[in-house]
Formats: C-alpha cells, sequence, structure tokens
C-alpha cells in the first residue's frame, strides 16, 4: 500500500505551486498588462481550434474492460457519497486541524478545480438533469463579481481570486453539454460566462493565472498548464479576440519545451519580463497537462510522447524533476498515469492508454472493511484529495 502514501506529496506540490502564482504578484500596482506582439500569421492548428462548433468538443468515451469498468464504478460511487459534501467536493476526506489558518487549500475547503472536472465527466457520461443541478449548485456556490472563485473555505469564505485554467474547464464542460445535449440554452449561459472572463482573466488578449477581485488586479504571469489552446480557441472566438493573440499564447505554450534531453516544460511564463519561469523543479503533473493540451491540437513533441511512454512502460513516470532531467522526487501519484492515459487517447495510442488506465487502478484501495474502499488515498492516514480521485475518473471515461 505505499503507492497512496507517495500520490499526496504530488497533490500538494500540485496545489501549493498552482496557487503559487495567486499571490506571487498580488502586491502589484499594476491593474493591466500590455504584451506587443509581431504575431502576423494564424497557424493551421490555431485557426482550427479558433471556432464555436461544439463538435470540436466531442469525445468518445474509452470502452473498458469488465474489471476497469468495476473499478471505475467504485470510484465514481466513493467519490459520491465521501467526497461530495453540500453540493460541492471537499479538498480532502479528512478534515484539517487548522482548516481555516491556513492559505493553502485543504482539508473541506471546496475548490473550483475539482467541480469543473466533476462537470467534464458528468457532460461525458451523466444526464442532462444531474449535469444542469450540480452546474447550478457551482455557479451559486462559487460565482460571484464575474467569475468562479478558486477556493471557499471550510467556514464558507470565498477566495477574492480565482484560476482562470478553473473558470475555462467549467466552460469547457458547458460547451461538451451543449455538444452532447444539443441545447442552446448552454451557449447562452457560455457567452455570459465569456463576457466577464475577457474583462478579468484576459487582459489585452492575453489569458493570465488570476485576476483579484478585491484589488482589482491581474497577475502578470501565465503558468503553461493553463494554456488550454483548444478551450481558449472558442472562447476567442466567443469574445471576439483575435486569433493572432491565441496564436501568441500558442507560442509561449509550445516555446515552453525545455530540450530534447529532458522533454518536458517551463512552469510559467512573465508577461513583464518576456521570460520563462520554474520553480526549483518541474512538476510532472503541470508538464503532462502542457503535453495533453498539445497533443489536442496535435502539435505534441514526439521527444516528450517517448518521455511518456518509458515512463508509463517502467513505472517511473515520477513526481518531480530537477531542470538537468534527474528526478528530485522519486514518489510517484495515479493523477500522472491519468493524465497519460489522456495524451493516450488524444494521440490514438491504445497501449499507452490501457498501460497507464491500469497503473491508475492499480492505486485504488481494495479493502471492502476500509472506509475509503473504492476511492484512491492513504489506507493508514485516511487522506484523500478530491482531485486525485477526479482526475482518474475523468481518464476512465475520456
Amino acid at each position: 500500500m505505499k503507492k497512496p502514501i507517495k500520490f499526496f506529496l504530488i497533490t500538494g506540490i500540485v496545489i501549493v505551486i498552482g496557487l503559487f502564482g495567486v499571490y506571487i504578484f498580488k502586491g502589484r500596482n499594476q491593474e493591466t498588462i500590455h504584451v506587443k506582439h509581431n504575431v502576423t500569421k494564424v497557424s493551421a492548428p490555431v485557426r482550427k481550434v479558433y471556432t464555436t462548433d461544439a463538435a470540436t468538443f466531442k469525445l468518445s468515451p474509452e470502452s473498458l474492460s469488465d474489471s476497469e469498468k468495476n473499478s471505475r464504478n467504485k470510484l465514481e460511487s466513493f467519490l459520491k457519497e465521501n467526497m461530495l459534501v453540500n453540493g460541492g467536493f471537499v479538498t480532502n476526506y479528512k478534515a484539517h486541524k487548522d482548516q481555516n489558518k491556513t492559505e493553502l487549500a485543504t482539508g473541506h475547503d471546496q475548490l473550483s478545480e475539482s467541480a469543473g472536472l466533476w462537470l467534464r465527466n458528468l457532460a461525458l457520461t451523466g444526464t442532462q438533469r444531474q449535469f444542469d443541478a450540480f452546474y447550478k449548485e457551482t455557479r451559486k456556490k462559487f460565482f460571484a463579481d464575474g467569475q468562479f472563485t478558486y477556493r471557499i473555505n471550510a467556514d464558507g469564505k470565498r477566495s477574492d481570486v480565482n484560476a482562470s485554467i478553473d473558470d475555462m474547464r467549467i466552460i469547457s464542460a458547458l460547451i461538451e453539454a451543449e455538444q452532447r445535449f444539443k441545447d442552446p440554452k448552454y451557449q447562452k449561459e457560455i457567452k455570459s460566462l465569456v463576457s466577464t472572463f475577457k474583462k478579468q482573466s484576459i487582459q489585452n488578449g492575453m489569458l493570465v493565472d488570476f485576476y483579484d477581485v478585491k484589488t482589482k488586479k491581474p497577475a502578470h504571469q501565465i503558468s503553461l498548464y493553463y494554456l488550454d489552446i483548444k478551450d481558449m480557441g472558442y472562447i476567442y472566438k466567443v469574445a471576439g479576440l483575435s486569433p493572432k493573440d491565441l496564436e501568441f499564447e500558442y507560442h509561449i505554450l509550445k516555446n515552453g519545451y525545455i530540450s530534447n534531453s529532458f522533454p518536458l516544460y517551463h512552469t510559467r511564463y512573465n508577461y513583464d519580463t518576456g521570460k520563462y519561469e520554474d520553480s526549483k523543479q518541474i512538476n510532472i503533473i503541470e508538464s503532462l497537462l502542457s503535453i495533453l493540451y498539445l497533443s489536442e491540437i496535435g502539435q505534441e513533441k514526439s521527444q516528450s510522447i517517448q518521455f511518456v511512454k518509458n515512463a508509463v512502460t517502467t513505472g517511473t513516470l515520477y513526481n518531480s524533476y530537477n531542470l538537468d532531467g534527474t528526478p528530485a522526487d522519486k514518489s510517484q501519484s495515479a493523477a500522472s498515469y491519468a493524465i497519460a492515459a489522456m495524451i493516450g487517447k488524444e494521440i490514438g495510442d491504445q497501449k499507452l492508454y490501457q498501460q497507464a488506465i491500469q497503473i491508475v487502478q492499480n492505486f485504488q484501495i481494495t479493502d471492502p472493511s476500509s472506509p475509503i474502499d473504492g476511492g484512491i488515498g492513504d489506507p493508514n492516514t485516511l487522506q484523500v484529495y478530491s482531485y486525485n480521485n477526479l482526475m482518474a475518473l475523468l481518464a476512465y471515461d475520456y
């Protein structure tokens, strides 16, 4: 049972790094950003996703084996019965003793990230009634001042900032719902959300990590693992933003590639300096998301794909790496393998998908006497994070 224990280390890193951008620029005096770029031509991949055709978002859920289907259903049941509380998902199965004294999401805090992941799952496999009910609750709980707050404390206090990737994930779920349920009401809601999103989380055509509704100040950076170009194409089109700006964002993502010898991606891009920035290590989940976004538009690097394949085959998809490519933390995460499975689906590599989803399956608790049976977590400490479980469920249904 050592794998689930290792899993939580990466989860904590994801939350900490994801929120790093929320606080690093909060004291700036600038209220907007201005980036001049010399993009004159829009590439074919960007032209293709710069569209409001919901069919672009159509996914065909994977045909699972009986064993995989059983694991998937147990995971879904665990989430519904243990993590879904008062219309939202708690960050952790266990409450934190200093729940409201930390700036990091933990314990029974609720995140719009989790809501967006569940909405995507409902758009893929749920009923329209289920989707609409949960979206209504998500909007009521998280939406305020034109955006979805990234976090609600256990005491009900909303954060003043969003995380733009979470807003986009919720919008993406609405697009997928529109495509699947063929109901025009989703298009109306999408337009309403985009109208404020483009004023706050998109500054002069540039997507930023967050917007602070209290100080009225945006971040001056963008994390590469926020640059979901396919989602952005739809949003930029609805918002009436230039495809040249989207092309520039695509360049930021594509050019964030570190090297052929270490084929992962830099962490973030600073609009003020025009330079990439990293933490001390490269977080594997963040780089895998960057690879996934590129694979969605057919622009993945072959070296990155080979890196993922080798790591999945050998079971060595480590949590983080030093900038020289050596492992910094050899613990592993089910979420990493879940994203690897999605990458396999996007590039049409059935072997990669199956290998990765098998490892995800191995992370699940299969002890009927355990209170977290069916979930992914630590059976001893009962630490179970919603992000891990929701990403695994999405991989099953992708």
